[in-house]
C-alpha cells in the first residue's frame, strides 16, 4: 500500500496534467497541452538522471538508463519504451509518441486518480459512445501548484526551483498562464515571464523536441513559445 508521502509528491507531468485538465469537465484544455504534457514527462525523466540527451548540430538523441527504475508506472511505461526501441530516436519523436500514440493524458489522468486528486467519470455522448473524463475532487494540490507559479512570476526571487522553472516555462508555452491569473495581472510581468523561461545558458533539447513535433503534426497558430525558448532545455542541460 503507498505510503501518504508517496501518494502526495507530484511529478512534473502531474502537475501539468493538473493546470491543464478542465477542473469539472474533467478533460484536456486544448491540444497544445498533449505535447506540452509530453515534454513535462521527458523533463521529469531527465531530471531524475532516467534519460540522456545527445545533442549535435543536426539531431537529438536519446538514450535510456539500461537499469533504473522508479516508483511510477508512467515514468516507468515510457522508459521502457524507450529502452526497446530498435534505434536510438530523436528527442522530437518521442514527444510525439508520448503525447499522442501513449494515451499520456489518460494515463496522468488515471494516476492522479490513484492520488485522490480526479475523479474518473464516463460521459455518455450521443446514443452509442462515452468518453471518460476526469473532475477534479481535491482542489488542493493544484493549488499548491498555482501558488508555486504565482510566487515565482510575480516576484523577483532568484532562487526559483528548476522544477518551477520548466512549469512556467510549460504553461506559459501553452496558453496555460492567462487564465489562472487573468491578463491584465500577468501584463505588468512580461519582462520576468520571459526571464522564467528563457533560462540561463544555451542547450535547447526539449525546445527542439517540442518545435519539431509541432512542425510534424502541424499545429495551426503561432509557434509554441517553449519552441521558440531555450527554458526548459537549458535547465535539463544543467539539472
Amino acid at each position: 500500500m503507498a505510503s501518504r508521502g508517496e501518494r502526495e509528491q507530484l511529478s512534473l507531468h502531474e502537475e501539468f496534467g493538473l493546470l491543464c485538465l478542465h477542473d469539472k469537465k474533467g478533460t484536456i484544455i486544448s491540444e497544445k497541452s498533449r505535447l506540452g504534457m509530453a515534454g513535462a514527462l521527458l523533463a521529469e525523466l531527465h531530471l531524475q538522471g532516467l534519460i540522456r540527451v545527445e545533442a549535435s548540430q543536426r539531431r537529438t538523441l536519446v538514450d535510456a538508463d539500461p537499469s533504473r527504475w522508479v516508483n511510477d508506472p508512467v515514468l516507468n511505461e515510457c522508459l521502457q519504451k524507450i529502452r526497446k526501441a530498435r534505434r536510438r530516436s530523436r528527442l522530437a519523436m518521442w514527444v510525439l509518441v508520448f503525447a499522442y500514440r501513449g494515451r499520456l493524458a489518460r494515463r496522468v489522468a488515471e494516476r492522479l486518480c490513484w492520488r485522490g486528486i480526479l475523479r474518473a467519470d464516463d460521459q455518455k455522448l450521443l446514443l452509442f459512445f462515452s468518453r471518460q473524463t476526469f473532475p477534479e475532487i481535491n482542489s488542493s494540490p493544484e493549488q499548491a501548484v498555482i501558488e508555486r507559479l504565482r510566487e515565482a512570476i510575480f516576484s523577483d526571487a532568484d532562487d526559483v526551483s528548476p522544477r518551477t522553472m520548466v512549469l512556467a516555462t510549460l504553461a506559459d508555452a501553452c496558453d496555460l498562464l492567462r487564465p489562472i491569473f487573468g491578463r491584465k495581472e500577468l501584463g505588468p510581468r512580461e519582462v520576468r515571464i520571459r526571464q522564467l523561461t528563457n533560462g540561463q545558458q544555451a542547450g535547447q533539447h526539449i525546445v527542439a523536441a517540442v518545435n519539431n513535433a509541432q512542425r510534424v503534426l502541424g499545429v495551426a497558430g503561432a509557434a509554441i513559445a517553449v519552441a521558440t525558448s531555450p527554458g526548459i532545455g537549458a535547465l535539463m542541460e544543467r539539472f
